[in-house]
């Protein structure tokens, strides 16, 4: 059996050669655990084969990193740019009171870096203003108030790093400048990753073709499914699957803006495609178990979709468990991990590297 993988990952400016490594080194996990031998190639053009018993894999990283970075502030004017965005596109519309009555979980998780950069900024400001009270000589009270908001922003920003509170509200902001239609050069790299999966999905060989995205790839997932799906050439599209981590889709749909991309939604809902989305409750960058196509007032459904939770508790020792849960970052990464224990339904590796189509392994 032959496979294509094609994975869409989130927001993030790292390459693929770093999913490379979380992807070998969880492999070998995978092997050593559950007595598999598994084979994988080295990591060419940011692809990578891996040999399985009568299947072989082709996994392809969709790289979108470069459009990451270039709107990946910054800095302390960056982070208040960010700032401003993120109060003018979900306070002053009253969007966040949509997204408390969703989803409490990403609602917290989505508000946390706002309050905590703006109450850190307030203390880092209020106390460099303290010196001026208690130093009478105005220039060593200007040097030291200088020095202290210095390496009081140097401290904001390793924290605002180390909780991912950075990462989250550069999320926010990509979300509703996406909307807007205001992400350079995104509509082009869609069209050529939609382009990639046409080409393949013209083979007429017995191959399956799955189609992985996960967290803010989800939201990239929607045009580039639609272009595939506009396509005029005669594709299998029985051979294509869909396979969603960690979804946050209604980041963007609920936008005022994003009509169009709620219309790609309802185009594709129309089709028959073999779905599955995966979530988890202990993901508060996930909008866990919610139905985004009903969100998006989509009528008729035709996928053959299934929201799904990855339940992790069962895929972990107990002890294991009570640390990762305490690890908000790697909890919204444990998609793309080594399952310990065979006890639930989502197993990552078995999905993309076994034989079987993704269906029958449900």
């Amino acid at each position: 059996m032959q496979r294509s993988v094609f994975y869409l990952a989130g927001y993030d400016p790292r390459t693929a050669r770093h999913y490379y490594s979380i992807f070998k080194k969880n492999l070998n996990i995978y092997n050593n655990l559950h007595k598999t031998q598994y084979k994988l190639s080295k990591n060419s053009h940011n692809s990578w084969q891996i040999l399985a018993q009568d299947c072989q894999t082709t996994y392809n990283v969709l790289l979108w990193n470069d459009i990451v970075r270039q709107n990946w502030h910054e800095g302390f004017i960056g982070i208040m740019k960010d700032m401003c965005l993120f109060a003018r596109f979900y306070f002053l519309n009253l969007l966040f009171i949509q997204f408390f009555k969703l989803n409490k979980g990403a609602f917290i998780a989505g508000l946390y870096p706002f309050l905590y950069i703006a109450f850190s900024y307030f203390l880092v400001f209020f106390l460099a203003y303290l010196f001026f009270i208690f130093i009478s000589n105005i220039y060593l009270a200007l040097v030291l108030s200088l020095i202290f908001i210095y390496f009081g922003n140097k401290l904001v920003i390793k924290i605002g790093k180390a909780t991912a509170s950075l990462w989250i509200l550069r999320i926010c902001v990509f979300a509703a400048l996406l909307s807007k239609g205001k992400i350079e050069n995104i509509e082009q790299r869609c069209d050529e990753f939609a382009q990639r999966i046409i080409k393949q999905l013209r083979q007429n060989q017995d191959f399956e073709l799955i189609l992985c995205a996960h967290s803010v790839g989800t939201m990239l997932l929607i045009p580039v499914l639609y272009k595939i799906l506009q396509a005029k050439d005669e594709l299998n599209l029985d051979k294509l699957k869909i396979l969603s981590l960690g979804e946050c889709i209604p980041l963007l749909s609920l936008h005022k803006n994003a009509q169009s991309f709620r219309e790609q939604l309802e185009f594709i809902a129309s089709k028959s495609l073999f779905w599955l989305d995966f979530t988890s409750k202990i993901d508060g960058a996930c909008f866990y178990k919610l139905n985004f196509l009903k969100l998006a007032n989509v009528k008729k459904i035709n996928l053959k979709i299934h929201f799904l939770s990855a339940a992790f508790y069962k895929l972990y020792e107990k002890e294991e468990y009570r640390k990762i849960r305490k690890n908000l970052y790697r909890v919204h990464f444990l998609y793309l991990e080594a399952v310990r224990k065979k006890d639930g339904i989502y197993d990552f590796f078995n999905f993309i590297v076994d034989k079987k189509t993704l269906e029958e392994k449900i």
